[in-house]
């Protein structure tokens, strides 16, 4: 059984990676998603890890928003839920632009 447990959440580390989403609601859906199913089998993730994961694995026409974000922001006191409202926030003020 701690096997499969294993397997599992080797697999939902991986899902990380592999989400290319169009938009930034359906990207962090995934990600939250794929957080309790891990917390679900028994493994703690601290925020901060959470951000981390979330920032590499961003999806790559995002990558200019989250560079900007890093460089102007102290990401060790940053949530999910700020990250996710950052991006947003710059994602509407360049389609305001276009």
């Amino acid at each position: 059984m701690e096997k499969v447990k294993t397997i599992k959440l080797q697999m939902l580390r991986r899902d990380f990676k592999t989400q290319e989403s169009e938009n930034v609601d359906p990207f962090f859906t995934h990600v939250i998603g794929l957080v309790i199913q891990i917390r679900s089998h028994g493994k703690t993730l601290e925020e901060r890890r959470i951000v981390e994961k979330v920032l590499r694995n961003f999806p790559a026409r995002f990558h200019a928003i989250i560079v900007g974000i890093e460089e102007k922001k102290d990401l060790s006191q940053f949530s999910v839920d700020e990250i996710q409202a950052q991006v947003e926030g710059a994602v509407i003020k360049i389609q305001v632009k276009d």
